[in-house]
């Protein structure tokens, strides 16, 4: 018969907790509450190529990657851990060898040698992270397909007053009516420009870029997206305070968001009806928090409303379930609430859903706020008239209706041009004048030979040579980046002509031009 002590569990050998803790795939981090390694596992060291010994007494800013990490305050995390919260946020890592990587991290209660201490788990999500990149780029090109027919009309719009203007000014009338004439053009152009730039940043983006903005200049950008596209039946509604803290995302997937709510609430109203759009500043409570799996402190709150049909309570659980959908075949893909969810959750936010059949239905979303940022600068276009001095540009286009205004343009404020229609012809005028060029204007994509083959071989001519490249495509297609790289600076057609004086005026007398500034 057992005796009592043999019924008794017995006590595993350290040897065999260290075995169990180093052989986990996932990467462990024991820390005190103040987060400092205590133990590390042998996936740990992996991960980041430190030594065991290396890491332990460090804390995670160690091996956190420059500047990628500031919208995240470990500290409160670590506290609300400690009291038995599980916290969950991505963190991007900075290994030994110099390579940052995204991570997500599990933070727990434990217990290591009679002391409470936090147990951090973390896995490498780069692979994950590649497909998210590939299944939202996906799914912004299926809201894209849903916007086109409305960006047609409102294109069709913009090009019919600037074509009645020329004909106009063809008749050579005087006065005001030619006054009139260019400034409906003007307009129309511009107007056109700022559709083209909106959809290019919908359907493209730019991957991974964080920057700090304020989201009423994202809310006034959609409001008029939305105006212009949507049906007239459909009331656009918008509400934004003066006052709003900043938000520090890329604000491509947080346009994607808000866009994506916005034709889930139009396609609910088929019969017209009010579409809501508000923005406003929360401080979320620890409670509210917890039970929606989010973080508490400051946050922006986007809230998108509707009058539809709304969603029936047995079904409003799915709704952010991928390819689910409510609206009938070929008019949806099920993807577009999943990717808000997925979205709102890779920067700490929740979503919450409120509808009633006939009724309508609210969607609330909550994103950690930056109360103290400041809002990253954007390049501002409005710049002085700079002429120049006599110096002799080379001007290379392939388009004859660009090269005869830009030259008009150039020739009208003080430089001397000379002009070539395509890559080729570019550098044998180089050859024949490079002791008068003092700067070259090149487009990018060209027949017979393109902007950078050119580029480079005028380079090997004169190294020092000064170039200024131009493209209507943006800088993220692939055939466009490396002349980017190449050249002294960058203009995105159409631009202004302040921008383009101001550019040549700043590349011809910078002591060293910074390589590659995107205007």
């Amino acid at each position: 018969m057992a005796s009592d002590q043999d019924s008794r569990p017995r006590r595993v050998p350290d040897d065999s907790y260290r075995n169990v803790f180093n052989s986990v795939a996932e990467s462990i981090y024991v820390l005190d509450e103040d987060g400092f390694f205590l133990e590390v596992n042998d996936s740990a060291v992996r991960m980041y190529g430190y030594t065991r010994e290396e890491l332990i007494g460090r804390t995670a800013e160690f091996i956190s990657a420059p500047g990628m990490n500031d919208s995240i305050n470990l500290g409160p995390m670590y506290s609300k851990a400690a009291s038995g919260i599980v916290q969950v946020f991505e963190w991007w890592g900075l290994r030994k060898n110099g390579s940052i990587f995204p991570k997500e991290v599990t933070l727990t209660r434990g217990y290591f040698n009679g002391s409470t201490v936090i147990i951090a788990g973390a896995r490498d999500i780069s692979d994950t992270k590649m497909l998210q990149a590939q299944f939202l780029r996906a799914q912004r090109l299926d809201s894209l397909g849903t916007l086109a027919g409305g960006i047609a009309h409102d294109l069709n719009n913009v090009l019919a007053p600037i074509l009645m203007a020329v004909q106009m000014l063809r008749a050579k009338p005087e006065g005001d009516r030619k006054m009139r004439a260019l400034t409906a053009i003007e307009e129309s152009a511009t107007r056109g420009k700022e559709i083209l730039q909106q959809v290019l940043t919908f359907a493209k983006g730019v991957e991974g870029e964080t920057t700090v903005f304020n989201p009423k200049l994202l809310v006034r950008e959609i409001e008029y997206l939305i105006k212009e596209t949507f049906p007239r039946s459909i009331q656009i509604r918008t509400h934004v305070p003066g006052e709003l803290w900043m938000l520090s995302a890329n604000i491509t997937r947080i346009h994607q968001v808000v866009m994506n709510l916005c034709v889930n609430a139009r396609d609910a109203m088929d019969k017209g009806g009010v579409l809501g759009i508000m923005v406003e500043n929360l401080c979320v409570l620890d409670e509210f928090a917890r039970t929606h799996k989010g973080r508490s402190g400051p946050h922006i709150v986007f809230t998108v409303t509707d009058t539809g049909e709304g969603i029936p309570a047995a079904i409003i659980e799915k709704v952010f379930d991928p390819f689910f959908t409510t609206k009938e075949q070929g008019r949806g893909t099920g993807l577009g609430l999943s990717t808000v969810h997925s979205i709102v959750k890779g920067y700490g936010g929740f979503i919450t859903v409120t509808s009633e059949v006939h009724v309508g239905t609210t969607v609330k979303v909550y994103l950690p706020a930056v109360v103290d940022g400041t809002e990253t600068p954007t390049v501002d276009t409005a710049r002085e008239l700079r002429s120049g001095s006599g110096e002799c540009i080379l001007l290379i286009d392939d388009e004859q209706s660009i090269v005869s205004v830009t030259r008009e343009i150039l020739e009208m404020n003080g430089y001397q041009v000379i002009t070539a229609s395509n890559g080729k012809e570019g550098l044998a005028a180089y050859d024949i004048h490079k002791d008068r060029i003092e700067l070259v204007l090149t487009d990018i994509m060209m027949p017979m030979m393109d902007g950078y083959t050119m580029m480079r071989a005028m380079r090997s001519i004169k190294p020092g040579l000064k170039i200024i490249a131009a493209s209507g495509l943006p800088v993220t297609i692939d055939l466009v980046e490396p002349a980017v790289t190449a050249a002294d600076a960058f203009l995105t057609k159409p631009y202004s002509v302040a921008t383009l004086l101001s550019v040549i005026h700043s590349v011809l007398h910078s002591a060293e031009s910074e390589t590659s500034a995107a205007v």
